[in-house]
């Protein structure tokens, strides 16, 4: 048992926005930062934020959502697939709370979200924080998105799988930093037999051009220089999309990951976006993958938090 972990649910809660049931985390005071999850399976702001939710709160407010289909947040409809929906539902929370203007920090494909609600409702956004995130995706996905009915089993394996293949130090975040005890599996089986026919149905829609983060005419990072809030990019050397690097057993699968890469520089889209963002700064760490923000959750929180205090 994690005393850590169990001290991070003490601050869960629940409400209802639009109709529908929403799981949120709302820690610390001050000046608001909103973290967005990514689009995985398991996504959600327990596992993508947990590592800085408590941490953050000692400088500021973390106000973490589970987005619709995501976590412990009910999907109303297929509409909540495509990320734009996602962004409308958080600005109505964000309203429905009189939250704002609030710092949005995006994860992955929370990118998209964050961008967006910037561009659309400035005011409600004063900054905003760009982690590890990249949209363009390949034309078929690679099959990681897919999964099978969750067991028990599975569920454990996969939360040994993410521990040990997606962070460089899991230790930094609550779930992982004791034992893999029964209890977190139950808890995130919960998750993922919520959620894992939603998965599916995204990730079919992840074949079509609905998929695409565009907004207007364009995919959503090259609205970036739009934006006239401050912009933080916070990056490791391998910002991958998705965590897409350790299929060591599947020789057919690396090589399509491969492929599809083997044109892009791993920083290239984030360096882009600083260059042509109209006030930003960057920092890239190495040792951290995916999720920089727990391999590099001491470091990343003091960045965050000065970037907040300017």
């Amino acid at each position: 048992m994690s005393d850590e972990w169990h001290e991070l649910l003490a601050h869960e809660q629940y409400t209802e926005v639009d109709g529908v049931r929403t799981h949120f985390y709302d820690v610390g005071e001050g000046t608001p930062i909103v973290p967005i999850h990514g689009g995985g399976l398991t996504s959600s702001a327990e596992l993508n934020w947990g590592a800085v939710i408590r941490p953050l709160a000692e400088h500021c407010r973390v106000i973490a959502i589970d987005q619709p289909g995501f976590g412990f947040t009910d999907l109303p409809n297929e509409d909540f697939f495509e990320p734009r929906t996602r962004a409308d539902f958080l600005i109505d929370f964000l309203e429905a709370h009189d939250v704002g203007p609030v710092t949005l920090a995006g994860n992955s494909e929370g990118m998209f979200g964050t961008i967006y609600i910037a561009l659309t409702r400035p005011d409600l956004v004063e900054k905003v924080v760009v982690v590890n995130s990249r949209t363009p995706r390949p034309e078929e996905p690679s099959g990681d998105l897919h999964t099978t009915e969750p067991t028990m089993e599975s569920t454990r394996e996969g939360l040994e799988a993410f521990r040990d293949h997606h962070l460089v130090e899991p230790e930094n975040h609550p779930l992982f930093a004791g034992p893999i005890t029964d209890e977190k599996v139950e808890r995130f089986h919960e998750i993922e037999s919520r959620c894992w026919e939603y998965n599916n149905a995204r990730h079919e829609m992840y074949t079509t051009d609905r998929s695409v983060s565009f907004y207007e005419d364009r995919l959503i990072d090259y609205w970036a220089p739009e934006l006239d809030q401050p912009g933080l990019l916070t990056y490791s050397t391998t910002p991958e999309i998705f965590p897409r690097v350790h299929y060591e057993d599947n020789e057919a699968k690396q090589r399509e990951i491969e492929a599809y890469f083997a044109d892009m520089e791993q920083l290239d889209d984030p360096m882009a976006m600083f260059h042509d963002m109209k006030d930003a700064e960057i920092h890239i760490w190495q040792d951290a993958l995916h999720h920089v923000m727990t391999d590099q959750r001491d470091r990343w929180v003091d960045v965050v938090t000065g970037f907040l205090a300017e």
